[in-house]
């Protein structure tokens, strides 16, 4: 992980370099191992970099100075990079930005579909005038864009944009108010009103003052893949996914991983051991668990203790790392922390949720974690409306009679065949269909903009926010009702919870220079997985049937064949040692209140629920932090 920006002013207008200097000294917070700047004519681009894998050390400030004229920069971990390297006919010390840009002059807008990994970049053309930005498929690096007034301006740190003058900070209360209450956000949409998010798969194309975006990757659903024995599934499976987990171990520190205690965290620790073994490489094994003492009869931590039978049964007690202490942090401290790393809320993942263990990485020099995430939405997948399937094949007797180990009922077959005969006559009907059963699922949910906690005269007095205060839902999906397994699954990989949760931990983890890495969203598994039979993902004995078989004799039984997803617990410590804020809750009001930083709060409701010690602070946390941007001048309210 690492951080790009840049700016491209209108033709005529000459970049300064001191706008340089402030843009780098502002995203420079984390400390960044190495960075880079390019001022000329109209044109800003900078890149930092977190040295967290060999690749980065290859990249050099003579990027600047290619053949072609062209300039890059990039935040990129390239996972084919030897095939690439001799396509391409380079060196094999040729950095990932190298690679990248000889892809670009190659291929042209092509080049993104060219890559596996993670990556976001940027590539200017002196000569044609041509800003080309990508992200990742699937939205591992984050990438932000403005433009107007003149001037196009993208980033991986908000900041960076909000520095310039020109650009409107206004929140975008639709996208923060929906971000709360869990019901969708607008496509693309950011906290802030003019700053927009580029999607994950997609391109940006800067020409002649126009801007296209345009998709150029997406999962394939029309593919098939078949073998004649159920073993060959299995064996192709384990190649595959034990390669994304082995090109997401080159690292310059130690490699961590994230054990949950739940069948994705254990199977990708399980295969990062072995090879860890095999290539001399430790893997330490992070946990957030409690003393065993404290596990005698206690359910919600039920997943929690199965990262113990995973330990003893690798013998690998000098590698484990049990985070059950909390880390001391005030209230404010808390706020202060998300306002800095995302500059909004969050997306998605709090960023309190992994604290300790970041905390506990940095402590044994690990700047790199392999996360479990996101696996159940289709490597692991439990396949629970597997009977889509047969409504694609018209195989209607074995849609209502064929048993699978899945908890759906009967009910909810009847529901989806209904949804997908409608959504089989008309795409429009279909997109209609699946966001009346989505509105349905969260319609017991809270809508912020009903809270009490808000200063409704603040939103009367802004026509613009007043429906803002009003629900409206924006369906996950994109690809309307699902009429087959593989559609479901598609629309479960690539809705934005995907991409943001991951952009979310990749942010907090440059203060540790810390890199999250994902083998669940390797696009070459991902890929796999939504092209076997469905009978290979699940069978009326087992769901996320091909891991489990995978990962026989590799993980104790208690992990692989147990068939809960809950009865877990985040934070146990947090059960066990009771956080007491003091009055930091408090001071940070005050100091709001003082500042008049936000007055879309209602100051009496606040100081009431504050004041009482029967509830916690955290029923305002969300609210807080906006006061907390409003405070540093980083949202306009």
């Amino acid at each position: 992980m690492g951080s790009i920006y840049g700016a491209v002013l209108e033709e005529g207008k000459k970049a300064n370099p001191q706008i340089a200097k402030n843009l780098s000294e502002l995203s420079s917070w984390w400390n960044p191992h190495s960075a880079y700047d390019y001022v000329n004519q109209n044109v800003i681009l900078g890149q930092q970099n977190l040295h967290s894998h060999a690749q980065v050390l290859l990249e050099k400030s003579e990027i600047f100075k290619h053949p072609s004229n062209y300039k890059i920069i990039s935040d990129a971990r390239i996972d084919n990079r030897a095939d690439l390297i001799r396509e391409l006919q380079l060196n094999r010390s040729a950095s990932n930005s190298k690679i990248i840009l000889e892809l670009y002059l190659k291929y042209g807008e092509g080049a993104p579909s060219k890559l596996v990994g993670a990556f976001s970049f940027a590539i200017w053309s002196p000569v044609r005038k041509t800003l080309f930005c990508a992200r990742d498929q699937i939205g591992v690096k984050p990438l932000n864009y403005y433009w107007g007034n003149g001037v196009l301006i993208f980033a991986t740190q908000k900041k960076c944009i909000l520095t310039f003058d020109k650009v409107d900070k206004s929140p975008d209360w639709r996208n923060i108010f929906n971000n709360i209450s869990g019901m969708g956000i607008p496509p693309n949409s950011t906290s802030y009103l003019h700053i927009k998010s580029l999607p994950p798969a997609h391109y940006m194309l800067y020409e002649n003052g126009v801007l296209k975006i345009k998709e150029y990757w997406s999962l394939d659903i029309s593919k098939r893949t078949t073998y004649k024995k159920d073993q060959d599934y299995v064996n192709q499976f384990k190649e595959l996914f034990k390669q994304a987990i082995s090109d997401r171990m080159d690292s310059t520190g130690k490699i961590g991983t994230h054990l949950s205690g739940g069948l994705d965290s254990s199977g990708i620790s399980a295969f990062a051991h072995e090879i860890g073994k095999k290539n001399n490489n430790e893997v330490l094994f992070y946990s957030y668990n409690v003393e065993e003492k404290y596990l005698k009869g206690q359910k919600q931590f039920q997943e929690n203790a199965l990262a113990y039978d995973f330990i003893k049964f690798h013998n690998a007690k000098d590698q484990f790392i049990n985070v059950h202490k909390h880390v001391p942090r005030s209230y404010s401290e808390m706020v202060e922390h998300e306002a800095l790393f995302c500059d909004a809320l969050s997306r998605s993942n709090n960023v309190n949720t992994e604290y300790e263990l970041q905390h506990a990485a940095k402590e044994h020099n690990t700047n790199v974690i392999l996360s479990g995430f996101p696996g159940d939405e289709l490597v692991t997948s439990f396949c629970r409306p597997y009977y889509l399937e047969y409504y694609s094949q018209g195989k209607w007797l074995k849609y209502f009679t064929k048993k699978m180990k899945s908890r759906h009922s009967r009910k909810e077959k009847m529901n989806a065949f209904a949804g997908a005969l409608l959504s089989s006559i008309s795409s429009n009907l279909g997109v209609k269909i699946g966001t009346y059963y989505n509105e349905k699922r969260v319609a017991d949910s809270f809508y912020i903009g009903n809270s009490h906690f808000l200063n409704r005269s603040y939103f009367d007095e802004h026509n613009d926010y007043k429906e803002m205060l009003e629900a409206k839902y924006y369906p996950m999906v994109h690809y309307g009702f699902p009429t087959s397994l593989k559609i479901y699954q598609k629309n479960h990989i690539c809705r934005p919870h995907t991409s943001r949760r991951m952009e979310s931990e990749n942010l907090v983890g440059l203060k540790w220079g810390l890199e999250y890495r994902y083998p669940m969203a390797d696009i070459r598994v991902l890929q796999y997985m939504l092209s076997i039979p469905m009978e290979q993902k699940i069978s009326s004995q087992l769901s996320r049937r091909i891991f489990r078989l995978a990962t026989k004799g590799l993980i104790p039984e208690s992990i692989r064949l147990r068939d809960i997803k809950t009865a877990g617990s985040l934070k146990p410590m947090v059960q066990i040692y009771k956080r007491n804020f003091g009055r930091s809750p408090w001071d940070l009001w005050q100091k709001f209140e003082q500042a008049n930083c936000a007055p879309f709060l209602n100051p009496t409701a606040i100081k009431i629920h504050l004041k009482n010690k029967e509830r916690s602070p955290m029923g305002v946390y969300n609210l807080m932090v906006l006061g907390q941007l409003g405070f540093e001048k980083k949202m306009k309210f």
